[in-house]
């Protein structure tokens, strides 16, 4: 496979789920689009938009590799089409929803990228080992990779006792230590290139908790620190 640019250094970004497309954008995935909140809270979107100029003038898309974790969900299928389109080739990870996966899988073919579904639990680190590996045998390399698996359940914020030690495990495990397995198992690929783009999907819960449930607000605040 022919080795990616180097311009870039390994590099996270933080996208809320209302605005992935945008922050995206930004982050040099996507084409350019001047749209959506800026990607550091607190700092102005004309210093994302020349931030954007610079990325998108030193970073070439096509033939890049990318992975998104909960690809066979909604917002994760809108991800990989959105790579597709603009040259990426996908890996549509799922943990549960082969069909899902391997039907997404199958339509960004017909956009002209190359695109594999792979199961793996981001919970667990040698799952996690296991689909980088089977993306570079399949690709050659990992460019990207859009942390967008994730669980919730509502519970409102008075009832502790609805929040059970098993839900808030599983919700802190599911969004915040698999979050932090992926980023683990692609960071030495992304060094070794050169280049990379992390993006982690949050939500404004994990700004300003709300809705949901506490684990929620927990795990979504957690990421922004990654």
């Amino acid at each position: 496979a022919q080795a990616p640019p180097r311009s870039l250094p390994l590099h996270t970004e933080h996208a809320g789920r209302a605005w992935v497309h945008a922050y995206l954008s930004l982050s040099g995935v996507l084409e350019h689009r001047r749209c959506g909140p800026t990607l550091v809270i607190g700092r102005s979107s004309e210093y994302h938009w020349s931030k954007l100029q610079a990325v998108k003038a030193s970073m070439e898309l096509k033939g890049c590799a990318a992975i998104v974790t909960g690809g066979s969900g909604g917002l994760g299928q809108r991800i990989c089409r959105a790579l597709a389109l603009n040259g990426v080739n996908v890996v549509v990870n799922y943990a549960e929803s082969e069909d899902k996966a391997k039907g997404v899988a199958e339509d960004i073919t017909k956009l002209g990228a190359r695109a594999v579904a792979i199961r793996a639990d981001v919970t667990d680190p040698s799952d996690v080992a296991r689909m980088v590996e089977q993306t570079k045998a399949e690709f050659g390399r990992v460019d990207i990779l859009v942390n967008d698996a994730a669980f919730n359940k509502t519970v409102s914020y008075p009832d502790l006792d609805g929040l059970t030690h098993e839900l808030w495990n599983h919700i802190l495990t599911t969004n915040l230590t698999g979050t932090f397995n992926c980023i683990k198992a692609v960071s030495p690929l992304m060094r070794a290139h050169g280049q990379g783009r992390i993006v982690n999907i949050f939500s404004g819960a994990g700004v300003v908790p709300r809705d949901s449930s506490i684990a929620y607000a927990v795990s979504k605040a957690g990421i922004l620190h990654l």
